[in-house]
This record gives C-alpha cells, structure tokens and sequence, in this order.
C-alpha cells in the first residue's frame, strides 16, 4: 500500500492518555486496529498536504508569469480539466492554450488565493482572479481597458507532485457581464 493510499485511509487522534494514535477512521469497522502512528507520520501527512497546496499555488503564479514551462511542471501530461464554457474535459494542452489564448487578451492578471484546504491527494481553493482586458481580442470584442474580477472554486487532485485533475467552478458570466459581452441583468 502506497504512502498516499495510507494517509487516505489512516484518521490521527489524539489522545491525552496514550499520545496519538492511527487507525482505520471507520468506527463501525469491527477489525479496526489502533496502534502508534510511526515516528513522524503524522508531520508527513501535514508535509504532504502543504507540499499538494504549494503545487497549486505554483500553478497560479505561473499563469500570471504566462510560463509555459513553469505549467508544464505543475500539470501532469495526463490531465484531465473540467472549466467553464467547455462542453468536454479538457487535456493539457487544451489547457495551456486557453490560458495562452487569456493571457493574449489580458494583461495584469493577478490571482488571490483566499482559503486552501486540503485533504489526501485534493485541493480546494477559493480564488478571485482580477485582469486587465487590454492587450488582444478576446471573443471578438477588441481591448476594453476594462478590469475584471472573477470568484472562483477549484479542486486539484495532485499526484507525484503534479496536478492531474481540475474542476473549475467560477462565475464566468458575471465577468462577461463586465466587459460588455453580455447585457447584465436587470434589477
């Protein structure tokens, strides 16, 4: 059983009287054993989700630098993406295209990671994204100058350190809205 495989099964408690212990975290599984957690197993799997937290972060920072290589070192050959506006999963380099195709468009965009959490090999992160439209056409509409800003909710699954899927839930379109390519509501 692999190290990740572990930590999604192993629940940590801690107990006042006998220190922490690890076990199978199902309480109704009668062949649950408690036992010590092996030094420092406990640290590793704090380690291991900060290191998931960091390869997503690494993700975001290198799409504001528009580094290809950089991406390519955080998403995994295999990667499967789900965004809006896609009818299909989308691939690695379907991807990267679109961020190229975005930051064609887009100057100055900045990410802000508002709240991580992570458990296992998942990571969720509430982002606000803010650009610029000012360098290039974007869904046929010329450079506004307009700035926008985007929420958004992602889930990154990470492996061996990279990001092997993607779910990205954001209110795409408000940020329509506000460069004119769609009327806002009324009201």
């Amino acid at each position: 059983m692999g190290s990740m495989e572990i930590r999604a099964r192993l629940r940590v408690r801690t107990d006042a009287n006998a220190g922490k212990f690890c076990n199978s975290g199902d309480v109704n599984d009668p062949d649950r054993d408690a036992y010590f957690c092996p030094a420092g197993l406990q640290e590793h799997i704090a380690m291991t989700t900060e290191q998931n937290k960091a390869v997503v972060r690494r993700f975001y920072a290198a799409f504001e630098a528009n580094d290809e290589a950089a991406m390519k070192e955080t998403l995994a050959p295999n990667l499967v993406a789900y965004t809006h506006g896609a009818p299909a999963p989308q691939s690695r380099e379907v991807m990267l295209q679109s961020i190229s195709m975005w930051n064609a468009a887009f100057g100055e965009t900045r990410f802000t990671i508002e709240e991580q959490i992570a458990e296992g090999d998942s990571v969720a992160s509430r982002v606000t994204m803010r650009s610029v439209h000012n360098l290039g056409e974007f869904q046929g509409v010329r450079p506004t100058g307009r700035q926008i800003v985007s929420t958004s909710v992602t889930i990154e699954r990470i492996s061996d350190g990279k990001i092997v899927e993607r779910r990205v839930i954001s209110d795409w379109l408000h940020m329509l809205q506000q460069l004119g390519i769609v009327p806002a509501a009324a009201g």
